[in-house]
């Protein structure tokens, strides 16, 4: 009996023992990402609450997104690093493992379900132009971001609770599945309305000098929006894949070298969102600006609002032609939701 007993505690001590090359690795690669992650997730708080301007339903998504990924580089970035040092020694660290899981699984399924809601509600914006602004509602919104926050508790939960880790991991890879496939949707739907408009209006741009310029610049715009959508599933994708592919060929596996670097590239894309999601927009660079370098953190109104476009344009601009409108599709990639009204119908014609 005493002869089990011993030899099962020398089996799990083997499972937690870490190489110790590939620990120090990761223990440092996820300082870094800690560090980057709290950072840029704070000015995306600290640039939505100073700014008025950003203060739109939409980008509450984005603060609900920073909050999920804050906690993972504030808290469980710096638990999985001490579980590495431990696993290192052969140390299980049972308890900040079972912390670190809890804390992990919950903040990182609220991550990826915020994003797959921005996905979607920047697709509504491009088909349902007219009725935004009656889809989206504040009612709505709450009950999405009680939904965002509800399902990655319990889903936490019922890692820790259910031991048949067959059943967890069957679970894990059905529900990323179905993210990753709205995602990939909602951002194919916004690039093929680019493409389509362009399509439709290239025909009206040939005669002229002007006119054959308009026509580049849209092309350009096209392959910036193209750029932002593929870097926004391309990060998605190599961050999340390798854990998926894991959980569904080796679902009981949680001690390996493969599974510990596939956790670590989950972790890290929460460092990432905070600079893919919102870097890009005019209105945050200049709130990180004011926050990071001016140190200037009052309430300020901001600058254009979230659903003007460059050059002054928003989505009630009466101008017609390719560029303005390829434009305002752009905005809406890089940009939530407009806050003005909605698009009139000149405006959304080209895009239904």
């Amino acid at each position: 009996m005493e002869n089990n007993m011993t030899s099962r505690l020398n089996d799990s001590s083997h499972l937690c023992n870490i190489q110790t090359n590939h620990a120090v690795v990761l223990s440092a690669l996820t300082v870094l990402f800690a560090i980057i992650g709290t950072l840029g997730n704070i000015l995306v708080l600290g640039a939505v609450y100073t700014t008025r301007a950003l203060q739109t339903i939409a980008n509450y998504l984005l603060v609900s997104m920073a909050v999920a990924d804050l906690i993972v580089s504030a808290l469980a970035q710096p638990l999985f690093a001490s579980f590495l040092a431990a696993g290192a020694d052969g140390n299980c660290a049972s308890l900040i493992e079972f912390v670190f899981r809890l804390l992990s699984n919950a903040s990182c399924a609220a991550s990826v379900m915020n994003l797959c809601f921005i996905s979607l509600e920047r697709a509504v914006i491009i088909l349902k132009p007219y009725s935004y602004h009656h889809l989206v509602t504040r009612t709505k919104f709450k009950i999405a971001l009680v939904f965002t926050w509800l399902i990655p508790i319990l889903y936490s939960v019922m890692r820790v609770v259910v031991k048949q880790k067959r059943i967890t991991s069957t679970f894990t890879v059905a529900v990323m599945a179905i993210c990753y496939i709205i995602i990939i949707a909602s951002y194919a739907i916004i690039l093929v309305q680019v493409h389509r408009q362009r399509e439709n209006t290239r025909g009206k741009l040939h005669g002229s000098t002007k006119k054959w310029k308009k026509n580049r610049k849209s092309d350009a715009v096209e392959r910036r929006v193209a750029m932002t959508i593929a870097m926004v599933i391309a990060v998605f994708t190599i961050m999340w894949l390798p854990i998926i592919v894991l959980r569904v060929m080796k679902a009981d596996d949680s001690f390996s070298v493969a599974y510990n670097w596939a956790r670590a590239l989950a972790l890290f894309n929460s460092a990432c969102n905070p600079w893919i999601y919102c870097l890009r927009i005019p209105e945050f660079r200049r709130a990180y600006k004011r926050l990071a370098i001016q140190h200037r953190w009052s309430v300020v109104k901001g600058g254009s609002t979230a659903g003007s476009g460059k050059g002054g344009k928003d989505y009630n601009s009466s101008d017609h032609s390719c560029t303005a409108t390829t434009n305002n599709i752009n905005n809406i990639i890089e940009k939530p939701s407009p806050t003005s009204p909605g698009m009139t119908p000149n405006d959304s014609s080209a895009l239904m």
